[in-house]
């Protein structure tokens, strides 16, 4: 059985006019550095200015979606599995089981406070792996921005196996667990769900970690929780979370089945 998290990092780029360039154009390239002249130019969603022509042969950091460039991020740099990570980033980045383990417990605190219970460490495996290790795991759609999966066995010791992708800061790491636990927790719970609500629902378990984190990093992926395409699982959960607003998550946990989302 597979459990599925779809979680997308946005890259936004505004289009801004030569009217807003000031007379002595004292705005300057993020990658190369020399002044922008243009009439138009890129921003990235961090607000970093770059030449048009460069869009092409520019590198921005998987994670956080910022130009990569000695001026922005003091460099970065590539993946074996083609993706490429900026220094910023890596500082924080999830790497060893004790910091695996660390980041569990929190999760874990933060669900049971509101009001998840019954995740139990004893029953879950979590495995950091690679994009194509990822894509061999999840074979039936597209998997380009695919960041966690969970497996479950209900015949192995530990029932759950969790894969989330290596290489991540520690706070995208953490809110890709929270909705892979989600997962978990409906399925013992006995809660089926269709696709979309699934999902939706469980973007609520990383929609809690990245409003507790109140970074422009988590609002950029809150933000992506809410702008991916129209046939997504972007739409039920605007609605779950507006719920959750006027309610809680509690009340949300205790109708997920009842919920009626048009």
């Amino acid at each position: 059985m597979f459990k599925i998290s779809n979680l997308y990092i946005l890259f936004i780029f505004y289009l801004s006019s030569s009217l807003i360039i000031a007379d002595n154009y004292d705005i300057s390239c993020s990658i190369c550095e020399n002044k922008i002249k243009d009439k138009e130019y890129y921003v990235d969603i961090w607000g970093n200015p770059f030449h048009i022509y460069h869009k092409k042969i520019g590198t921005f950091c998987e994670c956080c979606s910022r130009i990569i460039s000695e001026k922005i991020t003091n460099g970065g740099y590539q993946l074996d599995d083609g993706r490429y990570i900026c220094t910023l980033c890596d500082i924080s980045i999830i790497k060893t089981e004790q910091e695996i383990l660390k980041s569990f417990k929190e999760i874990k605190e933060i669900l049971k406070k509101n009001g998840v219970n019954n995740i139990n460490e004893s029953e879950i495996d979590i495995e950091l792996i690679n994009k194509i290790e990822m894509a061999n795991h999840y074979k039936f759609h597209e998997v380009e921005h695919l960041k966690g999966i969970t497996k479950i066995d209900p015949n192995r010791n530990k029932p759950f196996h969790i894969y989330i992708l290596d290489n991540l800061p520690k706070i995208q790491f953490e809110a890709i667990l929270a909705h892979e636990l989600l997962h978990i927790w409906l399925y013992k719970n006995n809660l089926t769900l269709d696709n979309l609500t699934m999902e939706g629902f469980c973007n609520l378990g990383s929609y809690l970690i990245y409003s507790l984190d109140d970074t422009k990093f988590s609002n950029i992926h809150l933000m992506s929780l809410e702008n991916k395409d129209k046939n997504s699982d972007a739409h039920k959960y605007k609605i779950l979370k507006s719920i959750m607003h006027e309610k809680s998550f509690k009340y949300i946990l205790n109708n997920i089945k009842t919920i009626n989302i048009p």
